[in-house]
């Protein structure tokens, strides 16, 4: 129990940093308000309206029927790549051994640690750079991540993030 809150602490520490009110880019509380995501996941024109206001998970599960939840989270997965297996639920689901999470939350944390001090000095072109720097810094230490799943693994984080 013990371990489980300090990894659920340690990720919650080492998730990208948001920017204030605004949900961190990928996950499922961002991608609901892109129109193609509502598409995808066939909202109707009241639960588009609906979901204007959701904040939290808890209203998107109100708002949402449990088949476009399962289609709103597996592009959360594709969305975020390696990154999404931090999350807590996709840890248990592959079936991560202690070492396994350990290390990948190793890789998170020194790679985040290495883009927190380059953003301190880096000087960008244009307001869009910054962002584009983040996403591939952040893109890169996914990949890294998903390097340590076994070959089963991979393939059950493929099906977790479906088509």
């Amino acid at each position: 129990m013990t371990r489980t809150l300090l990894a659920l602490a340690a990720l919650a520490l080492l998730a990208p940093a948001g920017r204030g009110d605004e949900p961190e880019p990928g996950t499922p509380l961002a991608l609901i308000h892109n129109p193609r995501v509502q598409r995808e996941i066939k909202l109707s024109d009241k639960q588009a309206e609906a979901v204007k206001s959701v904040t939290d998970e808890a209203g998107l599960h109100k708002a949402l029927r449990l088949t476009q939840l399962k289609r709103l989270t597996q592009i959360s997965y594709q969305k975020r790549g390696g990154a999404a297996v931090l999350d807590e639920a996709v840890m248990k689901h592959l079936g991560l051994a202690d070492d396994q999470k350990a290390r990948i939350l190793s890789i998170w944390k020194n790679k985040e640690l290495t883009l927190q001090m380059k953003l301190k000095v880096a000087r960008f072109k244009t307001a869009e750079d910054r962002p584009l720097y983040i996403l591939n810094n952040r893109r890169d230490a996914g990949d890294d991540v998903l390097r340590e799943l076994t070959d089963d693994q991979k393939k059950t984080f493929a099906a977790l993030q479906g088509k």
